[in-house]
């Protein structure tokens, strides 16, 4: 029996579509939907679009549906979850972060009395791919019409990054969009709200952020207030991004240029008008001027990170002679350590400041992922 079971899912694995293939198809179709009449749970919507669109990773919610009474079923071995909820209008089947797809579907009901369906599948590896689909259900034709633009606020903040993770809800109506980084995995979530017909972006959660403090101290920063806003900026202009957090968008407000470490962030600049710190940018180097403190800061930056910090203290002695303070991942990586007289050499050779204008948005900490 057990032969004749997998070889029957052999043939049926011949029919069905890989989610590369549904990349340029899902779109080209209407969907009929035979007895969805005005109220169709979400399982008829997965089984009108399966039947059009056949593709492997819906198979197994697809099979477990056919009982009416199924709802839920876990695999402690392979870490698989598959969950049937039609009262709260959710299905997925969550293959636990492995190699193999994944999948969920979820209903929302518009105030024009028509349904918005989504099925977002995935496969992790080779390539990692991510495809949601939308569309329309109008109960007076019983037909699904895709919809292209529903998520069309999404804006990347590292808009080179390919692969991000639609979460759809079991409970509530909001979508959540996970970013997915080189640098580090899992770090932003995109919020968008619904309002009865369509999505729109809220505000961005951070989870799992931990920003290390090498060359500004907790007592430098007790000034800041909530930071509430992020932007992804190019602020030295050397091409590659850095993260800033502010607690607010106007000329006194104050922000935090952070750069990356190791895969973690790091402080390579801050600004901050009540404790009298300010920032100006150059071309690969963010300076900070701490005139409460009496110190002037250089970031050195290449590809995001910080190769160098320059630390001029006029008043310790030094005769200006500026400190350089040696990040150790340099020696470490067999990278030369800049000398004093370089940094000053390079301090002298500093230009015309780069101006920027970063695209704020709003940020709200998430303390469940903290």
């Amino acid at each position: 029996m057990l032969l004749i079971l997998f070889a029957c899912m052999s043939l049926q694995a011949q029919d069905m579509l890989t989610i590369e293939e549904m990349v340029p198809k899902w779109q080209t179709r209407t969907i009929k939907v035979s007895g969805g009449g005005e109220k169709p749970d979400v399982v008829q919507l997965l089984r009108a679009f399966n039947k059009v669109w056949p593709v492997y990773v819906n198979q197994g919610v697809i099979n477990l549906s056919k009982d009416p009474k199924f709802t839920y079923f876990k695999d402690e071995e392979y870490d698989n979850e598959i969950i049937v909820d039609r009262k709260n209008g959710y299905v997925c089947d969550d293959a636990g972060g492995t190699d193999s797809g994944s999948m969920s579907a979820c209903v929302w009901r518009r105030t024009n009395g028509h349904r918005l369906f989504a099925v977002v599948m995935s496969q992790p590896v080779d390539p990692e791919i991510v495809l949601v689909c939308f569309y329309d259900y109008n109960p007076t034709t019983q037909i699904m019409t895709p919809e292209k633009n529903v998520l069309s606020e999404f804006r990347p903040l590292k808009d080179h990054e390919k692969f991000h993770l639609y979460l759809l809800p079991r409970k509530g109506t909001d979508i959540e969009i996970t970013e997915y980084t080189g640098d580090c995995e899992d770090l932003f979530h995109h919020v968008f709200k619904w309002d009865g017909m369509n999505f729109h972006f809220s505000h961005l959660t951070i989870g799992n952020l931990e920003i290390g403090k090498r060359w500004f101290s907790p007592k430098e920063m007790q000034y800041m207030g909530d930071l509430q806003y992020i932007s992804y900026t190019d602020v030295d202009g050397d091409g590659d991004g850095e993260l800033m957090l502010a607690d607010g968008t106007d000329d006194d407000a104050g922000f935090l240029v952070l750069a990356w470490r190791a895969g973690n962030l790091e402080i390579a600049g801050l600004h901050d008008p009540v404790s009298d710190h300010e920032v100006t940018f150059y071309k690969g180097v963010v300076k900070t001027e701490a005139k409460s403190n009496d110190y002037t800061s250089y970031a050195v930056m290449n590809e995001g990170i910080v190769e160098q910090m320059i630390t001029v203290y006029p008043t310790l002695g030094t005769g200006g002679r500026p400190k350089v303070t040696i990040d150790d991942a340099n020696e470490q990586q067999g990278r030369t350590v800049m000398t004093a007289e370089q940094a000053e050499q390079l301090i002298r050779s500093l230009d015309s400041p780069v101006g920027f204008q970063p695209q704020w948005r709003r940020l709200v900490f998430n303390k469940d992922k903290q």
